[in-house]
């Protein structure tokens, strides 16, 4: 699932919001999938949940993260998602 080659982000730095980067480079560093909630636990007070859910589902919409299946109790299961080959690919989306 990881990826030894790092994202060069000076091509992408006018398109992307700083907390898709924060994301999409702990899920690569950490190299497991994680959810919304383990990624704030992650970044500490940097990035708040309601931002990282949504950068998450973004970066899902683009095919940069990919969902991984599904955690926690039924009433209460939060989406794992995963970095991946297309996480070299940011260029392709349009907006942050």
């Amino acid at each position: 699932m990881g990826s030894s080659e790092p994202v060069n982000w000076r091509e992408f730095i006018p398109v992307v919001h700083p907390a898709k980067v924060l994301i999409v480079e702990a899920l690569r560093w950490i190299d497991r999938p994680l959810s919304a909630s383990e990624l704030e636990k992650v970044f500490g007070d940097q990035v708040g949940a309601a931002t990282i859910s949504y950068h998450l589902d973004t970066l899902a919409s683009w095919d940069v993260l990919a969902q991984a299946g599904r955690e926690g109790a039924s009433d209460a299961r939060q989406r794992l998602y995963a970095s991946g080959p297309a996480a070299m690919c940011l260029g392709r989306a349009g907006s942050s």
